[in-house]
This record gives C-alpha cells, sequence and structure tokens, in this order.
C-alpha cells in the first residue's frame, strides 16, 4: 500500500512538472505582405555600391518592422540613381508599386 501512494505521488507530481515547465513558443505570424523583397536584393545582389546597399538594407527594415513609408523612401531613392539598370528599374518600380498597396491597406496610426 504505501509503495503504491509513493508511486501514485511521484507520476502526479511528474506529470504537473511536464505539463507546467512545457511553454509553448508563440511566433508572431509573419505578414504575407505581397512585396517581393527577396527578388529586389538578388536584383542588386552585385552591385557593391553603398548607397545602393544601404537603400535596400532600409527597404528591407522598413518592411520588416511595418514602416511602409521608410522602405518607400528608400525605394524612391533607389530609382533615383544613374547606376541601376533598366531591369533593375523595373523590380524597383514594381517594388514601390506593391509597398504602395500594401500602405494603402494598413489602417491610420491611431493618435
Amino acid at each position: 500500500m504505501r509503495t503504491a501512494t509513493w508511486f501514485f505521488g511521484l507520476l502526479a507530481i511528474t506529470a504537473l512538472c511536464i505539463v507546467g515547465c512545457s511553454k509553448k513558443e508563440v511566433t508572431p505570424p509573419t505578414p504575407s505582405s505581397g512585396v517581393d523583397i527577396p527578388k529586389l536584393q538578388q536584383a542588386f545582389a552585385n552591385n557593391t555600391e553603398g548607397e545602393v546597399q544601404q537603400a535596400i538594407t532600409d527597404v528591407s527594415f522598413g518592411m520588416r518592422y511595418g514602416d511602409p513609408v521608410k522602405a518607400l523612401m528608400a525605394l524612391d531613392k533607389l530609382a533615383a540613381l544613374p547606376s541601376i539598370t533598366e531591369p533593375q528599374k523595373q523590380i524597383v518600380n514594381a517594388t514601390i508599386e506593391a509597398v504602395k498597396k500594401l500602405a494603402a491597406q494598413q489602417p491610420a496610426p491611431a493618435q
């Protein structure tokens, strides 16, 4: 009888520890924005100009952190550079349109 009590007591404690210690990691869902940032990055992968790379980084951060205005400013700066080619310009313009659509869908910030 005493062994059965210890066994069930130990079993109950183990069950409580397993249930109490198992935390589910909650990861926020990644927004499917429709903006193809990897395609933009791939188009400028061979360009080593600091200004171009900074603009690409600003676009990525703007989209990642939900700041389409920052992304649009960086894209405008990128589109105005004389060193980019016509195919790169087309990708930049397509990305600008996608970011504009996304910005139009977002609610206005509360004040």
